[in-house]
């Protein structure tokens, strides 16, 4: 069924939108080698770059690891001798779980049409290291990767082959002959390690061989009636359908102006051919670029219309079509298909001479949703795109002097604290490579958002290049990583904010000098809020002896700072002491004073008394005496009539203490005074001794 759907997007309606994006590449990097570089990208996002170099005195491959970050992981150089004329051309690429396996050609004369000899390289993915190298006189066409097999198509005196690798121990497992061909054009191996090999006739028909490991179940002619000079230019395998699709091109019904392109549907099992539909355009020339499976849903295709049109469609699984969308100024399409993180599908085309156009287009409806721009250089000629989970894209692209490999990624989001103490608000914002052309809303979602909270949308207003945001955290009890996600349009920004469980901050003693006896209070306060259930904190002091506190306190969750009884005791001598307080690893200390008492003053009872009659003197302190007591020195200022011990001890724990004071008999009223002295402190009274 000839494509009838056709949804032209005019660039001034799609501005108008806000929905063109520019200048978003956030890094790029120049090839070591010149153009057509190959590229591959792992499910880790690592690229594996294939590149030729010129040399006079021979040819050379430099192959790179390089990851998301534009770190290169290693580089593995091969370099064969010869005639400067004869370079190498990179021809294919397969990944599987261990290695990376790449064909090459070597070519030399105008445009290096001329092939000389191939080249087959397995690295390893790790290292780097060639697990395998050998050059041949066979001329190799395509490589893929499936299950355990690794399958490569070539040509050897106009006759095709199609070979299978064990992708473990790297030793040949089949070799099937297809006969002769033309070209062997395409290759993909299923996950049970069937391999389809699509081929050119000299007739200008086409060929779908399928090959297991011993035999080769079928050969299936791949060829429409109306249709000649065909070139199969792809093959791509639906598991979930049984079902393998391939293209051609040709000359439509002997019309040497209209080139079109036409799709096959061939039963995977018993190789017959379920239809064939004309996708391309009338009365022009049209070229193939890329098919994409979507898993029994059909198939999505990109092909060039004309001079200045790329034509993205889906087809559904019996070859009618779902819709189609016409791209117009675009400088056209090549293996250019990737899917966005919400399955949309992005198309890499050509804009300008120095542009590529990323259009997302809504897989179920054919709807445009954006368009992104990238200034890829002088002469650029975009030729691969990849997009990982995240939405992120990776395009190859030719230039006038060089290859280059781009990130693009149309904003970025920005924590400005990404270690922040749990309960502490964090800021952030979404920035964008370039003013927004109408308002943007992004989604944000947090993966935990019982520690880490977002609102539910923030907007990038138009004209703005960037939008503030806060992050609402919460104390945590360990640290805990918290992905923060901004997502629009089937691109995800995310990044990680640590939260940091709440430590000592201080211990502290208040107040910081008191007599032994007398009780103090001591603070612990944490970095941050105590999470769910409180936060632990295990005391200790140097002196038990003079000062004791609780073995643990506990920081009720939410506050940052909690206070705990130290109970102090009698010391004969000031006494320093060390608090320390500890959460985890992180330790705090406070000194502190506890002093001995001081005499702070003296009375005697009665204050006069006749001669040969005792009185009482009353000893006072500012603490508790200490274990084994408090001594303190008296004196009479008449020793024979009031008499006086040397010395009185304030037992343990008292602060106060009464001494029996003897008198004699006078014959004339006296006063005597009394002196008491401790650590140079003076106290007096006097007593008065009567006849």
């Amino acid at each position: 069924m000839q494509f009838a759907v056709r949804v032209v997007i005019a660039w001034v309606f799609l501005a108008l939108l806000g929905n063109l994006w520019s200048q978003p590449i956030m890094w790029q990097r120049a090839t070591q080698g010149t153009s057509r570089a190959m590229m591959i990208r792992d499910a880790s996002s690592n690229l594996y770059i294939v590149t030729r170099q010129t040399h006079l005195l021979g040819r050379r491959l430099v192959i790179q690891k390089v990851n998301a970050l534009n770190q290169v992981q290693w580089t593995q150089e091969t370099f064969e001798s010869g005639s400067g004329d004869v370079q190498f051309q990179v021809r294919d690429l397969a990944l599987t779980s261990t290695r990376l396996h790449v064909l090459a050609q070597a070519r030399e004369g105008a445009g290096e049409t001329t092939y000389v000899s191939s080249l087959r390289l397995a690295l390893n993915l790790n290292t780097g290291a060639i697990d395998d190298l050998s050059s041949t006189t066979t001329e190799y066409s395509a490589i893929a990767a499936g299950g355990n097999v690794v399958a490569m198509s070539s040509i050897s005196m106009g006759n095709g082959s199609i070979e299978l690798i064990d992708a473990t121990s790297l030793a040949s497992i089949f070799v099937f002959g297809v006969g002769a061909v033309v070209s062997m054009d395409d290759l993909v191996v299923d996950s049970g390690g069937a391999a389809y090999g699509v081929s050119t006739l000299a007739d200008g028909t086409g060929k779908l061989t399928k090959v297991i490991a011993g035999s080769s179940p079928y050969t299936a002619v791949i060829d429409a009636d109306d249709m000649t000079d065909e070139t199969v230019r792809r093959v791509a395998v639906d598991g979930a359908l049984n079902r393998v699709y391939a293209v051609t091109d040709g000359t439509f019904d002997g019309d040497p102006f209209d080139k079109d392109v036409r799709l096959f549907g061939v039963n995977a099992t018993t190789g017959a051919v379920d239809f064939t539909e004309i996708i391309g355009g009338t009365l022009q020339d049209d070229a193939f670029a890329e098919m994409t499976v979507l898993g029994g849903q059909g198939i999505v295709t990109s092909l060039f219309i004309g001079p200045t049109t790329t034509r993205l469609g889906r087809t559904q699984s019996n070859g009618d079509f779902v819709w189609d969308l016409d791209l117009t100024n675009s400088l056209g399409s090549y293996r250019s298909h990737a899917f966005d993180a919400d399955g949309n599908v992005l198309l890499l085309h050509g804009q300008s001479a120095t542009q590529a156009r990323i259009s997302r287009v809504n897989v179920a409806t054919g709807s445009l949703i954006d368009e992104l721009l990238a200034t890829i250089g002088d002469g650029a000629v975009p030729l691969q795109i990849f997009s990982d989970a995240a939405g992120n894209f990776f395009i190859n692209a030719d230039t006038s002097v060089s290859s280059t490999v781009s990130r693009i990624q149309p904003a970025d989001l920005n924590i400005s604290n990404p270690l922040v103490i749990g309960g502490v608000v964090a800021n952030a914002s979404i920035v964008l490579a370039s003013p927004a052309t109408g308002d943007q809303t992004w989604t944000l979602t947090s993966s935990n958002p019982s520690a880490a909270s977002v609102p539910a949308t923030v907007v990038v207003p138009n004209a703005a290049s960037s939008a503030n945001f806060t992050i609402t955290t919460f104390p945590v009890a360990v640290n805990t990583n918290v992905s923060i996600n901004a997502r629009r349009n089937g691109f995800i920004l995310q990044k990680t904010v640590t939260l940091v469980a709440s430590v000592i901050l201080s211990v502290g003693v208040s107040p910081n000098v008191v007599i032994g006896g007398v009780a103090t209070t001591g603070t612990v306060t944490l970095t941050g809020g105590a999470p769910t259930g409180g936060k632990l904190t295990s005391l200790s002091t140097n002196k038990p002896a003079v000062a004791s506190v609780p073995a643990t306190v506990n920081v009720q969750a939410g506050n940052s700072s909690v206070e705990f009884a130290i109970t102090t005791f009698g010391v004969n001598a000031n006494q320093g002491v060390v608090i320390t307080a500890t959460t985890g690893a992180v330790s705090k200390t406070a000194f502190f004073a506890v002093n001995a008492p001081s005499l702070t003053g003296i009375s005697i009872a009665p204050g006069s008394v006749q001669g040969g009659q005792n009185a009482t003197l009353t000893l006072n302190i500012n603490g508790i005496a200490p274990s084994g007591g408090f001594s303190i020195l008296l004196f009479s200022g008449v020793p024979a009539l009031v008499v006086l011990s040397a010395s009185a001890n304030i037992p343990a724990g008292a602060v106060t203490h009464n001494v029996n004071v003897p008198t004699t008999a006078v014959t004339s009223s006296t006063n005597v005074l009394i002196f008491a002295t401790r650590s140079g402190i003076y106290k007096t009274t006097t007593i008065t001794v009567t006849p």
